[in-house]
């Protein structure tokens, strides 16, 4: 048997290690976060939610963006931190990846427009009109649910009319 030397830093990968990784895994297939597993009060996890969202509005988005990043580690189920994830990542203009969490987002409910909405705005951010139309042609497609909903609905429906209209939109509105 060849006697390795872990580096700094690093864990040894032993039988109780990948069995814990194991535990992890089906813990989390089965709907338990790993902010549970740690012991992480809800209490505790709508504060830290409510500073991201607080650092949103102060145009904090960096700082925000780890608050969100902190919430998804420790809850890979809440909508709420993909959105504001991705959000930050949106207004630093980082539409791409974005898009990627704006639609893990819109599958832990797919029946929610704003995901789709602001996707489609990163799309058109990053100049790919018909992917950006395809998506707001989805979305008007979707029932709107309440008064919100129907707020995201009639702001694509003004998308819709820009992405006819082949005029580009301002900066300021993307």
């Amino acid at each position: 048997m060849t006697n390795t030397v872990t580096p700094p830093g690093q864990i040894a990968p032993t039988e109780d290690f990948l069995n814990n990784g194991v535990k992890v895994w089906e813990s989390m297939i089965a709907g338990t976060t790993i902010g549970q597993m740690l012991g992480h009060t809800p209490k505790a996890m709508e504060a830290l939610y409510a500073n991201g969202y607080a650092l949103f509005g102060q145009g904090k988005y960096d700082q925000a963006q780890k608050a969100f990043g902190a919430l998804l580690l420790c809850n890979h189920l809440d909508r709420r931190f993909y959105k504001g994830y991705a959000a930050c990542m949106q207004m630093q203009g980082q539409h791409t990846e974005a898009i990627k969490y704006y639609v893990l987002c819109a599958t832990l409910d797919v029946c929610d427009p704003e995901p789709v909405f602001h996707a489609a705005e990163c799309m058109l951010a990053l100049g790919k009109r018909d992917e950006a139309r395809a998506s707001i042609e989805h979305l008007l497609e979707m029932p709107a649910r309440d008064e919100r909903d129907a707020k995201i609905q009639s702001r694509a429906k003004g998308l819709m009319e820009v992405l006819n209209g082949a005029t580009t939109p301002t900066p300021a509105s993307q």
